[in-house]
This record gives structure tokens, sequence and C-alpha cells, in this order.
């Protein structure tokens, strides 16, 4: 699969599309996302619910991952650490990552989630596992079928 169908692809599912966000621009091991604000993104003070930033940054950071990956790999978080900076209430936020080591079965990678004004609201880093689509798939054809029995 080319970079650019992988990254329509994963920016086509349905997590995405829950939370709105978007690829703004991408190239190998760098990528921006945007996220406008919406009410249903908000906890009950009237900021941004965490879970939401947390989720833009590990998004971010994996698109970034993505752009390097083969057809044959795929990848997952291993960890992601989120640093909270400043809440953010209502307009666009900014989500830009890079990825810092590129290894053949791990790979790190920073991100910063700015607001409007470009104040920092978020910085964050995850560590992604490669994984080889082919024995991945095999081991989930084994779960699935442990499950339907």
């Amino acid at each position: 699969m080319a970079i650019p169908n992988r990254l329509k692809q994963v920016e086509s599912g349905p997590f995405w599309k829950l939370l709105g966000m978007k690829i703004v621009e991408a190239e190998e091991g760098r990528v921006r996302l945007s996220l406008e604000l919406q009410e249903e993104h908000m906890q009950i003070y009237g900021v941004i619910h965490g879970g939401v930033l947390a989720s833009l940054v590990d998004s971010a950071v994996g698109i970034a991952v993505q752009s390097t990956l083969t057809e044959n790999e795929g990848s997952t978080t291993t960890n992601l650490q989120i640093m909270y900076a400043k809440p953010a209430k209502s307009g666009h936020l900014t989500a830009e990552a890079q990825l810092i080591r590129r290894g053949k079965t791990i790979v790190f990678g920073d991100c910063r989630v700015t607001d409007e004004a470009g104040d920092l609201i978020v910085q964050g880093n995850a560590t992604y596992m490669i994984l080889d689509l082919k024995r991945w798939a095999k081991d989930k054809e084994v779960r699935l079928e442990l499950k339907t029995d």
C-alpha cells in the first residue's frame, strides 16, 4: 500500500471520524494534524477532555510511523506519555509530530499540540512497535477462531 493510500485509510477510520481529526500535511517521519474543537470533546469543567488530547498525540505520532512502513508492516502503540501544559476551550488545535528514531522493531516520536495563538497545549511522546502484518494477521485469525467457538 502506498503511503498516501495508507494515510487515507487511517484517516477514514471510525475513531478518526468520531474525533474529527484531519491530516493537514504528511511526509516520511513527520505529520501535521488538525482538530476543530466541538462540544463533544469537552469535559464537565468546560475544557477539552484529556483523552481527546492524548488521542491526538497518539494519532499524530502514529501517522508519522505509518509514513515509514512498508506494505508488509503495521504498528501499534506500546507507550504514550502526555504533559498537559494549558487547557483548551474552543477553536482549532494543531498537532505536529516527528519521529526521533525508527529502528527495526521500535519507533520513538514526539508531538506538540498548539492552539490558534501558537500556545502549547500538550507535549507528548509515543513508542510504537512495528508488526509483521503476515504474522500478525495469522495470529489474529487464530484468536478470532477461538472467540467464535
